[in-house]
């Protein structure tokens, strides 16, 4: 029965990491906060719409967006004042706080930080935003030959490598016939991408995710220690990306030691401590004797969470596996 039991549970973690969680804060042209400011996700593939409102520090958060591409927007008082296409929402890639810099009413929106737009001449803009559009519209050949144009227009705009990265990386993932002859392609990219900005993070984590999916550990490994290098305070979440991923293609050792080092990064990253906790309970085994061996750092994980996150979707599951692996209940949290 506890091994049923747990499968159960271990289902529910793997589709808990079937959704992302995005972050950010709304600014204003002097970086003042803009609260009350409605950030809306539209997936670009079918209809769905999702939208979170700034509390009063700029700040706000989703947690239960859908993995896929989104085109998100930012209207304040009813008015559109930034926008954001192509926005890639995947436990297997970078959620990076989504942070926008509003220019003054009137101004041409800025770009949200993380992925900057170029400048310079009008055929090298018209050809990104033609690379942007096709993306958008999952048309990643017309992405890739408009981003060649626009290299060019001018081969030492890092948005254009950054971009033309991602368009092979999804034209890999779209066609795994072609895989290998595209991530060499998107390598190139990436090389290019880390010369003109080599202090950006997000490059090298995405990059590392997609190595991974691709088999290629080792290189993964140096990819992502090398995006926690640039960017500390993000190891936490670097790591949590690398597990979620490493989960669901079943391999959960790995995954294991990189939510490990996400709780350990953060110890307050609630679903960093829940996915520790149940992939550290899908190990839990009888000893010869019958007695259940629960790995150390299991229960201690899920009472974590429960601490953080009391009233959540999986505080339930998280009190139900910690009474099935033999420990002291958790006190229910009072709904709000």
């Amino acid at each position: 029965m506890l091994r049923a039991g747990l499968c159960l549970l271990m289902a529910a973690g793997l589709a808990c990491a079937q959704v992302s969680q995005v972050t950010g804060y709304v600014k204003g042209p002097k970086s003042e906060p803009v609260p009350n400011a409605v950030v809306g996700f539209d997936r670009l593939d079918y209809k769905l719409h999702a939208e979170v409102k700034a509390d009063k520090t700029g700040y706000y958060q989703i947690y239960s967006l859908l993995n896929g591409d989104y085109s998100v927007t930012v209207t304040v008082d009813g008015k559109l004042r930034d926008k954001k296409d192509f926005y890639h929402a995947d436990p297997g890639r970078q959620q990076l706080p989504l942070t926008f810099i509003l220019k003054a009413e009137g101004d041409t929106p800025a770009t949200a930080q993380g992925k900057p737009g170029v400048t310079g001449s009008k055929a090298l803009t018209d050809a990104y935003q033609a690379a942007q559009k096709a993306l958008e519209g999952k048309q990643f050949d017309d992405a890739i030959e408009s981003l060649n144009t626009a290299a060019a227009a001018d081969a030492r705009q890092p948005a254009v490598w950054g971009l033309m990265l991602d368009a092979y990386l999804a034209l890999a993932r779209s066609k795994p016939a072609t895989a290998g002859a595209n991530l060499d392609k998107a390598r190139e990219a990436f090389t290019k991408v880390t010369e003109l900005s080599p202090t950006d993070p997000v490059n090298f984590n995405n990059f590392a995710l997609f190595l991974e999916t691709a088999g290629k550990s080792d290189e993964a490994q140096k990819a992502l220690a090398k995006a926690a290098e640039l960017d500390p305070a993000g190891k936490a979440k670097y790591s949590f990306n690398m597990g979620a991923l490493l989960l669901n293609q079943g391999k959960a050792d790995a995954a294991i030691s990189h939510f490990h080092d996400a709780v350990v990064a953060d110890p307050k990253y609630a679903e960093a401590q829940y996915q520790y906790g149940v992939a550290l309970a899908g190990k839990a085994a009888p000893d010869a004797s019958g007695k259940m061996v629960v790995p150390p750092g299991t229960l201690e994980a899920l009472r974590a969470y429960l601490e953080l996150s009391p009233n959540s979707d999986n505080a339930q599951g998280a009190r139900d596996m910690i009474a099935m692996l033999g420990g002291a209940p958790a006190a229910k949290g009072k709904k709000k």
